[in-house]
């Protein structure tokens, strides 16, 4: 018996499991979708899948149901090892399944797949930590703190597959490097296949209706070309550094390139923030350039900025070359890739770096800008 079981939490992993080869997407038993906190009272938000017509999705948001799934994977895990069935797991990253539900002791101690000392016997595959960026560590090298070890998730090749459309955290020849002496199968996702798959969620789009409101409006009053999009990251959510810091980061980095002009502006605050951090924003942002600010309600941050452009680009709102994209995280500099016409600014600097964050997170974040830089810029 084959059983295969994919899993994807916000609309980004969701697209990106979208994005793996049709041969492996259509062998999928059931997909699995762990909604971000701040969207599971959010029906429209949680599960593009539904416009794209692919039935068996299963939608956890109670942690006692999400429990119990862990469980069961467990269980299956066991059937696979005494050859009662073949099982193959699908997620983003190595231990992301473990990443979802936390330092879960109840589950930690009944895991009983650990507790017999069982080896693996199933199969893994991954596709990328959210839409765009790939990692085949349990986090990337940015989240560690300074002088800690970094994770060897990948310790043994066993039954494994990774899917990714570039390597952000390293050179790509690191990891293809890493890939082979460990003889992990690999595989190139096509840029082109990539872009169907985004247009093909962005249909997803038209079901929410206070983004085709804003459609509409930007359509009838648009007096400029000119948009400027802003992004936040997770700094205090991952521990480095305090929340009050992080939104003074924002505030000041948004006045100072924020000009007083006729540019539209979207602030594309990340899902993940927090609701301390996006609601002040929110909030702030509105007061202060009112009518300049785009899609301000708060469902929006849950939509991936690569969907949202091309929307804007393809329904000729805003012309690629007149968009400027400030990006502050590994997964929002992906755009430039896809529409390459667009401005990126790489946010923040090591003036406001070394400001805000934590020493020991300091050399690790400006390792990551600078990679973002060379990229992109």
């Amino acid at each position: 018996m084959n059983l295969n079981l994919a899993f994807a939490s916000s609309i980004s992993s969701q697209i990106g499991l979208y994005s793996i080869p049709k041969n492996e997407f259509s062998k999928i038993n059931y997909i699995f979708i762990f909604p971000p906190y701040e969207y599971k009272k959010k029906k429209n938000l949680i599960n593009i899948f539904s416009s794209l017509g692919v039935n068996n999705i299963i939608i956890i948001k109670s942690i006692i149901f999400k429990i119990l799934i862990f469980l069961l994977i467990d269980l299956l895990i066991i059937c696979s090892n005494f050859n009662l069935i073949n099982l193959t797991l699908i997620s983003p990253r190595p231990l992301w399944l473990v990443s979802v539900l936390g330092s879960n002791r109840f589950v930690n101690k009944i895991n009983l797949s650990k507790f017999f000392n069982l080896k693996k016997k199933y199969y893994e595959i991954f596709y990328g930590d959210g839409l765009s960026c790939f990692c085949y560590e349990s986090k990337p090298f940015w989240l560690f703190a300074k002088n800690n070890k970094i994770s060897n998730s990948i310790i043994k090749s066993y039954n494994q597959r990774f899917y990714f459309t570039y390597h952000m955290f390293e050179s790509e020849s690191i990891f293809l490097n890493y890939a082979k002496t460990r003889n992990i199968i690999f595989e190139k996702i096509n840029v082109a296949h990539l872009i169907s798959k985004i247009k093909s969620a962005s249909n997803f789009l038209m079901y929410i209706n206070e983004f085709t409101d804003e459609l509409k409006k930007i359509k009838k009053y648009n007096k400029s070309s000119s948009l400027k999009i802003f992004t936040t990251t997770t700094f205090s959510k991952t521990n480095r550094c305090s929340v009050k810091s992080e939104i003074d980061l924002y505030k000041r980095y948004f006045s100072s390139k924020i000009c007083d002009d006729e540019s539209y502006l979207i602030f594309k605050l990340h899902p993940a923030a927090g609701y301390k951090i996006n609601s002040d924003l929110n909030k702030a942002n509105n007061e202060k350039y009112k009518d300049r600010a785009l899609f301000s309600f708060n469902s929006f941050n849950a939509i991936p900025i690569e969907m949202i452009l091309y929307v804007l680009i393809n329904e000729k709102i805003f012309d690629e070359n007149k968009i400027e994209l400030y990006a502050c995280s590994s997964g929002t500099a992906f755009p430039k890739f896809l529409f390459n016409k667009i401005n990126i600014i790489i946010s923040f600097g090591e003036n406001e770096i070394t400001k805000v964050l934590k020493n020991d997170f300091v050399s690790g974040r400006l390792q990551q800008e600078r990679i973002l830089i060379k990229k992109f810029n």
